[in-house]
């Protein structure tokens, strides 16, 4: 009908939060023994900062705020082609998040193309 859209709903899996920080830690533990063992080694950032960075990547919230902001942004440069979803009024929390569905090409295949198309120049100018 008139009023369907298109959407995207992302569930947070319930585990991953307890199963990142287990991983940070287990992380930051073999970088200290590493590091007693091969000499000086250390991590280039804080266990809290990336605790942080990491808390932040997996709250729903977040990807919301980024979403308007990249939207905003680019909504600025009219001759740019980008698209990014738009988060459906209210609905989102820290584990849910309903954004509208982008028909188009990820930007990673973008770079995969550049990529391939730089190594067949390179292979040609050999």
């Amino acid at each position: 009908s008139a009023g369907e859209r298109e959407v995207a709903v992302k569930v947070r899996h319930p585990d991953v939060v307890a199963e990142t920080f287990v991983d940070i830690d287990l992380i930051f533990s073999f970088m200290n023994t590493l590091g007693e063992v091969a000499g000086h080694l250390t991590m280039p950032f804080k266990k809290e900062e990336f605790h942080s960075v990491l808390q932040r990547q997996i709250d729903f919230r977040w990807e919301a705020h980024n979403l308007a902001r990249f939207a905003d942004n680019f909504r600025r440069h009219r001759d740019t082609s980008a698209q990014f979803p738009a988060v459906m009024g209210e609905f989102y929390s820290s584990a849910v998040l309903v954004e509208s569905w982008v028909h188009g090409r990820k930007i990673t295949d973008l770079f995969t193309e550049l990529t391939e198309g730089f190594a067949v120049l390179n292979a040609g100018s050999g």
